[in-house]
């Protein structure tokens, strides 16, 4: 049980890497323990139409191509979270334009506008990043009362405060509202880190992640979760073989380079499967062949991704527009 990340440059052999690996594993065993293929969802289809048709396998039934949503819900469909009632998105926003009725006398900074329909919209986004990002009501809680030690507040200091107030008020009373008997999207995606552990499908069972740039906080804990239970855990990152992260994670990545938004999520991969005590395997570099069949694209990937200056005389077939 261990987890391992692959990099490699564009044409590296990312993807080829997992489609091997997954059609060696149906052809030696193909009743075997649970195949996942996790991919962004938009890229589903292809993924299973490749693994279908260039397999030469006829058919299978251990491999699934899977999103992190659909992963979700397999998982809930297995444990019996899928029969709690879920609140809508659009229930949310409902439910939030009735607590800020119901407050609007409590509120500070959004007292006037407590009412307008738009606000509870808004409210909705501001909510789902906190989420997103693995905050909680107890953050807002500590954020409001480090605002709290500012004695003199200028008038920006104190219209922040009176917003984070408001925020944190808003969100406890949304998270009594919904109570023990419903769920929201939030509370859906804890359920299912809670069952990753106990699930029977992830026993024995590989993984291998392809495609993607960058990871929310709960797609990370899914990853950190599934790096204990399954045999193996490889996520491929598009990223420069040279970068100085390999050596330490602990460095800054240069927000001038082109890998620094993927070198931003090796960081937070690592530091995540180091906090969950996820036995991280040495990283594997993809040795640079390209598969790219025409020359064109292979000069203009070794270019612009290496800062070599772009020659006069363009790859034949390649129009540079500058915007």
């Amino acid at each position: 049980m261990s987890v391992r990340m692959v990099i490699g440059r564009a044409g590296s052999g990312k993807t080829k890497r997992c489609f091997d690996a997954v059609v060696a594993a149906l052809r030696a065993d193909p009743l075997g323990p649970p195949i996942y293929w996790l991919v962004p969802r938009q890229a589903t289809f292809m993924t299973q139409r490749m693994l279908t048709c260039q397999s030469g396998l006829g058919g299978f039934v251990r491999a699934r191509v899977l999103s992190f949503d659909a992963l979700g819900e397999q998982v809930l469909a297995e444990c019996g979270g899928a029969a709690v009632p879920e609140v809508t998105p659009l229930g949310r926003r409902m439910i939030l334009g009735h607590l800020l009725r119901r407050h609007q006398g409590e509120l500070r900074f959004f007292a006037q506008a407590a009412r307008h329909s738009g606000l509870a919209h808004k409210l909705d986004a501001t909510f789902a990043d906190f989420e997103r990002n693995g905050r909680d009501a107890a953050d807002l809680a500590a954020l409001e009362a480090d605002l709290t030690t500012i004695v003199e507040r200028t008038g920006e200091q104190q219209a922040l405060y009176d917003k984070v107030h408001d925020l944190r008020l808003i969100y406890d009373a949304y998270t009594a509202y919904l109570g023990q008997d419903r769920l929201d999207r939030h509370r859906r995606l804890e359920q299912v880190l809670s069952c990753i552990s106990t699930s029977r499908q992830f026993q024995g069972a590989r993984v291998y992640v392809d495609g993607f740039a960058a990871f929310t906080e709960y797609e990370r804990q899914v990853l950190a979760h599934l790096g204990k239970v399954c045999d193996v855990v490889e996520v491929m990152l598009l990223m420069d073989p040279r970068s100085t992260l390999l050596d330490d994670p602990h460095r800054l990545p240069n927000e001038f380079e082109w890998f620094h938004a993927v070198e931003q999520t090796y960081r937070q991969l690592h530091f995540t499967f180091v906090q969950e005590n996820v036995v991280v395997e040495e990283t594997v570099v993809l040795p640079h062949v390209h598969r790219f069949r025409t020359p064109a694209l292979a000069t203009l990937e070794r270019q612009i991704q290496w800062h070599e200056s772009i020659s006069r005389e363009d790859p034949a077939g390649i129009e540079l527009i500058e915007a």
